[in-house]
């Protein structure tokens, strides 16, 4: 049995200046996002900050109309592309480094969690094991400015670890 629990809803805004200097659209998180996934005897404890930058789902554009950037799978993508980042998630309450294919293992479990049809979380599963094999399984490689951003992000939210 597997169970999701998230800590809210995952609000996103649109990062302008983000956006401009790392030539894509980003959106920040606007309070931390805490997740509990219970998988067996495991439970999982990932915690995304406010002011985390995604990109949201990485769907090309024609294919907007039946997987859109935004939709209600918007948690589950926000969980995978700060999985693919960090690699860690904390199981049982010790921190745990996790594969590519663990990552995105979990995406298709919260995808199916948010209720997505078959087809739905089908094709967005399909799409990141795809992006996985091309890249040989490799993760997403941090970017330096990508992180700065972050860290300004939360000083602006006033995150609770900066006081």
């Amino acid at each position: 049995m597997v169970g999701f629990s998230y800590s809210n809803d995952g609000f996103v805004s649109y990062a302008d200046d983000a956006s401009l200097l790392l030539e894509k659209d980003y959106w920040y998180l606007k309070y931390p996002l805490k997740v509990d996934i219970t998988m067996g005897s495991n439970f999982y404890e990932i915690k995304i900050p406010k002011g985390y930058l995604t990109d949201g789902a990485s769907v090309p554009r024609i294919l907007w109309s039946i997987c859109p950037k935004w939709d209600k799978s918007h948690k589950a993508v926000i969980l995978h592309d700060y999985l693919c980042e960090y690699r860690i998630v904390t199981i049982n309450g010790s921190p745990t480094q996790i594969s590519r294919e663990e990552a995105d293992k979990i995406f298709l479990l919260a995808l199916k969690d948010e209720g997505l049809s078959k087809l739905k979380y089908s094709l967005m599963y399909g799409a990141v094991r795809t992006q996985a094999t091309i890249k040989g399984g490799r993760f997403v490689e941090l970017n330096k400015v990508k992180l700065q951003l972050e860290d300004e992000l939360r000083i602006q939210l006033n995150d609770s670890c900066y006081k």
